[in-house]
């Protein structure tokens, strides 16, 4: 359920047990909030605050330990566009009961009246032992294929999804809307010139060049069968239970589009170089299968992979995200891991046929 209120809190200070309070009886009627303690902050575009709350008035309360995300950090409001919280709060209070996402469970998703502000309130995964990635990291073969297997799930469930079909989502993602400044001359010559940013190779070194690649994935992207995305399902957006269940957070940027956008931008950024050059078609392989098993259609690995190639310079935007919003020494790595998909696969100049060629297994 999605909660249209007056105001949001917009900064940690304003999380209080008033406030709880009345965000919490929006689906358990009755609840006091007696104590509330934060814990801890996790500044960033999605601020996170973590709080340690106590109940009384019902017998069936949240858990004491949440978390609540929002655009909380003023520090951000030049650079960073409060949507992809309402985005998300309409994702957990009217898309995620639909069907499986792995996303964490919701206990309050809000947008104000204005429309510009988004706020939810989730159980604090980190207080059941699940860890969260860290962009930089890279993953295990197995941690990606788990991480794949939900990716199939919600692909299968939503396949052929159109506009108007799903609450609030539309075709192609708000990365479409990044690439137009991380692609404007001025933005590129200025981030570029920083001795902390990502180094391209000579060839890839023209913002318009890559602007065009992208616009024309994007063309291609807009006739094919869509299915319900994440958005941006790289590494820093998964969380591993034990047993390398991988699942996803941060669904700020859902929309529809090709299966094979989500799939390519998760393996080309969460595995390292020599892993995903190794086991990248044995991957796909999985995916696919997993996709069938889901109820999907059954798609021939050799039409699955051009596609899959097509895709990978979606990761270029990554390596362009300012340093305010990621920190370098969570951007290198990950940026390296995707600029070096592209190059190996020659992905934005469309030969399609790798100057690496991966394994096959």
């Amino acid at each position: 359920m999605l909660d249209v209120t007056a105001s949001l809190p917009r900064s940690p200070e304003e999380l209080t047990a008033e406030w709880l309070t009345g965000a919490l009886r929006t689906r358990c009627p009755g609840i006091v909030v007696e104590e509330l303690d934060i814990t801890g902050i996790v500044w960033g575009a999605a601020t996170k605050v973590l709080l340690e709350a106590s109940y009384s008035g019902v017998a069936d309360t949240p858990p004491r330990r949440l978390c609540v995300k929002a655009g909380l950090d003023r520090r951000l409001d030049r650079v960073a566009d409060d949507a992809i919280h309402t985005h998300e709060a309409r994702f957990y209070g009217e898309l995620c009961r639909l069907f499986d996402t792995s996303a964490p469970r919701s206990y309050y998703a809000a947008v104000d009246v204005s429309g510009r502000h988004g706020l939810i309130i989730l159980e604090d995964l980190a207080a059941q032992g699940v860890r969260f990635v860290d962009a930089g990291e890279a993953l295990t073969v197995d941690q990606v294929a788990s991480g794949l297997g939900k990716q199939a799930a919600w692909h299968a469930a939503t396949w052929g999804a159109k506009a108007g079909d799903l609450p609030g989502v539309a075709v192609g993602s708000i990365t479409r809307q990044a690439a137009k400044m991380f692609f404007r001359e001025d933005y590129w010559n200025d981030y570029f010139a920083s001795d902390d940013a990502p180094r391209y190779p000579p060839r890839l070194q023209d913002p318009a060049l890559l602007y065009r690649a992208f616009k024309s994935m994007w063309v291609a992207d807009d006739a094919m069968t869509h299915c319900f995305q994440h958005g941006d399902a790289h590494a820093g957006n998964t969380f591993v239970r034990p047993g390398d269940d991988l699942g996803f957070v941060d669904w700020q940027t859902f929309c529809l589009g090709p299966w094979s956008d989500d799939v390519a931008y998760f393996v080309s950024g969460a595995l390292s170089v020599a892993d995903r050059r190794d086991r990248e078609q044995d991957l796909l392989r999985h995916y696919l299968a997993e996709l069938a098993s889901a109820g999907g259609p059954r798609i021939d690995f050799d039409d699955a992979w051009p596609e899959y190639v097509r895709h990978l310079v979606h990761g270029l935007i990554w390596t362009m995200t300012p340093t305010v919003m990621q920190p370098v020494e969570r951007t290198r790595a990950i940026s390296e891991r995707y600029v070096t998909a592209v190059e190996d696969h020659d992905a934005v100049f469309g030969r399609g046929e790798p100057l690496h060629r991966p394994g096959v297994r």
